[in-house]
């Protein structure tokens, strides 16, 4: 079985010493909530992972297909309840692929990779569809892929 070891060491107020793996980063809240927003709230790093598994995921496959990728990003933007809890509504994600004219002809291989991160590599993805919906879109050289 495979075990992800974690920390969180408070640094006063709202904020904390995220020590994970071989890494260290701050989790903190706005001014607004009582924090020194000397680093992201927990739900942006929960949409960060998201898009970080999806990407690494997609990324990969498309190398293997040797897809002639240029640029890649992701975006989102999260639906979140205004009352406590803040929980999830609906996420929208979206993935931006840029390459030479000819990326268009790869279409099929990128909604492949797409389809292949949700439903059987991206272990965020698979667990926040258990109480989010996430809408997926992509555009290939600004131009929409129907998903």
């Amino acid at each position: 079985m495979a075990e992800l070891l974690s920390r969180a060491d408070w640094r006063g107020g709202m904020g904390f010493d995220i020590h994970a793996g071989d890494h260290t980063f701050i989790i903190d809240a706005p001014t607004a909530s009582g924090g020194k927003n000397e680093g992201p709230k927990p739900t942006y790093m929960l949409v960060a992972g998201l898009m970080s598994c999806t990407g690494m995921d997609v990324a990969s496959i498309l190398e293997k297909m040797r897809v002639p990728l240029r640029k890649f990003h992701l975006e989102t933007s999260t639906d979140v309840a205004d009352e406590d809890p803040h929980v999830f509504r609906k996420i929208d994600l979206v993935y931006h692929f840029e390459g030479d004219k000819d990326l268009k002809d790869y279409g099929t291989q990128i909604k492949k990779a797409i389809q292949l991160s949700k439903e059987t590599y991206c272990c965020v993805s698979i667990m926040f569809k258990r109480f989010c919906p996430i809408n997926l879109r992509a555009f290939v050289n600004g131009v929409e892929l129907a998903l």
